[in-house]
């Protein structure tokens, strides 16, 4: 948003949850949130594939929840 924002490594990164039309992503070493959004058509670099695929031993899927 703008008036705040969080910078983290993707090693930070401990389970993405694909919520359709949007990904829930935990990442526990912060200190301001639990997780981020991160809306898929608005992802402007790369695909949703490469996206998944950096994630790929930490996705799960909603429906598998």
């Amino acid at each position: 948003t703008e008036t705040f924002s969080e910078t983290f490594d993707i090693d930070d990164v401990e389970k993405v949850v694909d919520k359709g039309a949007w990904y829930q992503i935990y990442v526990y070493s912060t200190e301001n949130a639990p997780y981020f959004a991160c809306q898929k058509d608005l992802l402007v670099e790369g695909t949703l594939e490469e996206f998944e695929k950096i994630f790929e031993d930490k996705l799960v899927r909603e429906d598998d929840i």
